[in-house]
């Protein structure tokens, strides 16, 4: 699958999370000592270690790909990263040792022609690491999001090897090293457990509180392949800590399991009832980014209150549209009309009740829908160049007003068309190729406004028929060797007619 290109990392406060996309290893130095110690030993994983792996397959095996199994050699070389940047309190695919990914993973023994990295920092659990990787934005220059550390993910991997360590003196905590590789050298199996969990601690701090103030949630716990706290906390890792702000007495349950069985322990926040009379803040910086037809993104900075903030209510042209936590500080609207312009405000309110002023007022305009494409394919696809079909609509729909060959596909009619007969702002095209392909993975780089879709034989790799300013899309894709039908289809309705498409062997 067609992977974005991440131009940078998606930054969270306190957590932080990077991909890095597969290619060839680069040549590898000699390793040191320090790097390769263990590289001669079968590493161990701990629960959540295990607990990501399960959750990982579960993803993959939902979006029709096989499951990872954990190899030695890259399990020894995530181990040694994260506990590296753990220990020297740095963030970066670059080692402390200046080695790239392909580098190090060659000096622990690991020698696959492909292979990906993704790395978290702030996140202490399995099921928040993997959330982050599912759904970070990885905006590319121009700011449109990519999700490359989910392609990487979803990619044609059969090994993982993935690793967490913990400095409480380093910025972000906890670190996490996701090594991805097309090869199997040698397994770990999960180990099974021959005794339920033990809880060595749960607490509450404070175990009483006002209605909307916060309570730390933390616990200790070993040999449980899965943890979660009742009440909305959800899955969480062995030793870890959590906020809550219940509005009345709350019992709150933690439960560690393993094959072998289960251990409960439980706390008790007492809550008392708020008195203040005094409304929070208004919340201000609202932002809101039209992100399609449908959707529009908002954010705003935090209130304050000296009972504690209960929640926000964001408001769409002057009627309520929905209520968020006190600790949320976004909310994407998704049910918006294409093409439409919407006036947006946030309140901030308490546990008793009261209510802020509202933000400031912010509008955003739904870009417009564009049907998907219809009509017939171009006449016989030309051979190692493209057959290429010009309509003037936007979804290449009826008949082309005019077909020619085109050797390859690097246009920039800026606000001009490829044709006098089209119309600026208003135009699409569909080019059909065969192709003679080598066999193995090809690096693609396509850029595109507006709309782009590609297909290898029927099968998609990017699908971004939307408006959008001039965005890269570039990753890997395996194909076989032979004669292969590239089909690429595109519109331009805003801005400057840009399309551009290349690939190459490695």
């Amino acid at each position: 699958m067609l992977a974005p290109h991440p131009a940078q990392a998606q930054a969270f406060p306190h957590q932080v999370t990077l991909p890095l996309e597969m290619k060839a290893p680069a040549a590898a130095p000699a390793p040191t000592p320090a790097a390769t110690a263990a590289a001669a030993s079968i590493p161990t994983l701990d629960s959540e270690e295990w607990n990501f792996l399960t959750l990982i397959n579960n993803y993959r095996a939902s979006n029709g790909l096989g499951p990872l199994q954990v190899d030695v050699d890259l399990e020894n070389a995530a181990q040694w990263m994260s506990g590296d940047m753990a220990a020297k309190n740095y963030f970066s695919h670059t080692d402390s040792l200046g080695r790239s990914p392909g580098a190090r993973l060659a000096a622990f023994g690991y020698t696959s022609s492909a292979w990906g990295e993704d790395l978290a920092a702030g996140y202490s659990d399995a099921q928040d690491t993997f959330n982050q990787w599912e759904t970070a934005c990885d905006p590319d220059a121009t700011g449109a999001c990519t999700y490359a550390h989910r392609e990487i993910m979803l990619g044609a991997y059969a090994a993982i090897g993935i690793a967490r360590a913990y400095n409480a003196n380093s910025q972000y905590g906890w670190y996490w090293t996701a090594d991805y590789g097309a090869s199997i050298d040698q397994i770990i199996s999960p180990t099974t457990p021959t005794s339920a969990p033990a809880i060595a601690s749960f607490t509450a701090t404070p175990s009483s509180i006002t209605a909307g103030q916060p309570s730390s949630l933390s616990w200790s716990v070993t040999g449980a392949t899965t943890v979660s706290i009742n009440n909305g906390v959800g899955t969480v890792s062995s030793t870890g800590s959590s906020i809550v702000s219940p509005t009345q007495t709350t019992a709150y349950a933690l439960t560690a399991a393993n094959s072998t069985g289960s251990t409960t322990a439980v706390v008790t926040v007492t809550v008392t009832t708020a008195t203040s009379t005094q409304p929070p803040t208004a919340p201000v910086l609202l932002t809101a980014v039209a992100k399609g037809p449908t959707e529009v993104d908002l954010t705003w900075s935090a209130a304050s209150d000296s009972a504690g903030v209960a929640g926000y209510q964001v408001s769409r042209n002057g009627s309520v549209l929905a209520s968020v936590g006190g600790k949320t500080l976004a909310y994407a609207d998704h049910t918006a009309a294409p093409g439409t312009t919407y006036t947006y405000t946030v309140k901030a309110y308490d546990a008793a009740g009261n209510y802020s002023s509202a933000s400031n007022n912010l509008q955003a305009t739904t870009l417009q829908a564009i049907t998907t494409p219809t009509g017939a394919a171009c006449p016989v696809p030309a051979v190692n160049a493209f057959t290429g079909c010009y309509y003037n609509n936007l979804n290449l729909s009826g008949n082309p007003v005019f077909t020619r060959t085109d050797s390859q596909i690097n246009f920039d009619w800026g606000n001009s068309t490829p044709n006098p007969s089209l119309s600026p702002g208003d135009f699409s095209a569909r080019w059909e190729g065969d192709f003679t392909f080598n066999g193995g993975f090809y690096w693609f780089s396509v850029i595109a406004s507006d709309g782009i879709q590609i297909s290898i034989d029927g099968t998609q790799i990017p699908n971004a028929w939307h408006d959008q300013p001039p965005t890269l899309f570039q990753g890997p894709v395996m194909i076989t060797k032979g004669t292969h039908l590239v089909s690429v289809e595109y519109y331009e309705h805003t801005g400057s007619g840009i399309v551009y498409l290349s690939w190459r062997w490695y």
